[in-house]
């Protein structure tokens, strides 16, 4: 169970990365705390849905 949750927050971190990255690259800005706060909210609800 242990390795479930590391790999869960693998691939959190790693999905957070890589939105944060797309928006800038699209937006051609770097994202704000409140913004980067929000994909990392919406990351956690999605992965959190995954597991139900």
């Amino acid at each position: 169970m242990k390795d479930s949750f590391i790999m869960l927050a693998s691939l959190s971190e790693r999905r957070y990365k890589e939105l944060v990255l797309e928006f800038e690259e699209k937006l051609d800005r770097d994202l704000s705390e409140s913004e980067r706060d929000f994909i990392e909210y919406l990351v956690e609800r999605q992965i959190s849905e995954h597991m139900l």
